[in-house]
């Protein structure tokens, strides 16, 4: 059973006699778990993003490189919201403003009006079920490839497998 996370014996494949060429040269797969601000987001609204992710990357390949249009395939990973635990932390706080400088007269009071939403997924890191998390985006990401290659459109493939994921990109 070949894998994401393996090399598979005997790469890369030349084509025999036996063998399929295939149109797909690249496997791209988006790795969704949701807005870091919105734990819920269910499979739909994955699809529904992944959806236009590819309308607008067909769109600029179709611009711009239009001898790669029907080579790459975009498959979506479904992965576990990991920032949940930290944004119920963040949410708990209270959302005034906060005075942090020293007890020393001299220095002027520093404000912070709130805390930078680009942290949340520093407590999900520190997280015991973050590891887990991990292991469950690694199967999830081996599952969808081995439903492309028992595919169609991934019969024979043996191109490059490329990841993106970015959850402000993604998400609505």
């Amino acid at each position: 059973m070949a894998s994401v996370d393996m090399s598979c014996p005997g790469s890369p494949v030349m084509f025999g006699v036996n063998s399929t060429a295939c149109k797909t040269t690249v496997l791209l797969l988006a790795l969704h778990a949701g807005s870091v601000l919105d734990a819920n987001v269910d499979l739909t609204a994955k699809k529904s993003d992944i959806t236009t992710f590819r309308g607008a990357f067909e769109l600029v390949m179709r611009q711009h490189y239009p001898s790669m249009v029907g080579r790459i395939a975009i498959k979506l990973v479904s992965c576990p919201s990991i920032c949940t635990e930290g944004l119920g932390v963040l949410s708990s706080l209270s959302p005034y403003s906060f005075d942090v400088s020293p007890s020393c007269m001299d220095v002027p009071h520093v404000t912070h009006d709130s805390i930078p939403i680009g942290a949340i997924p520093l407590f999900a890191t520190s997280s015991p079920e973050y590891q887990d998390s991990v292991s469950r985006v690694i199967g999830a990401a081996n599952s969808v490839y081995q439903e492309f290659i028992k595919s169609d459109e991934g019969q024979g493939f043996t191109g490059q497998i490329c990841f993106v994921g970015k959850s402000s990109l993604l998400a609505s």
